[in-house]
């Protein structure tokens, strides 16, 4: 079982840097665009799980769980100035 602030963890070393953080630009935003564009990243990775993500996001009428997802992604993902930081050093 995935503990909570795992998720992020989790999607960040399954995807690397640049697709969790193509991830996060799709759970933010349109709903419209939201399936196709998680469907086109776990086809891509060739991830069912991330598949199974978009079924959850989908029944989601409430939204908790992609809301909780871009939490725990923005929190797993190195920040601007954490990147910015090691480029300097």
């Amino acid at each position: 079982m995935i503990g909570n602030r795992d998720v992020g963890s989790l999607l960040l070393r399954n995807l690397g840097e640049s697709g969790a953080r193509k991830l996060l630009d799709i759970l933010e935003g349109p709903e419209a665009d939201r399936a196709a564009g998680i469907s086109h990243i776990a086809g891509r990775h060739q991830k069912q799980w991330l598949y199974e993500l978009t079924i959850d996001l989908e029944r989601d009428d409430g939204e908790v769980i992609r809301l909780r997802v871009i939490d725990e992604l923005k929190a797993a993902l190195p920040s601007v100035a954490d990147v910015n930081d090691e480029i300097i050093e």
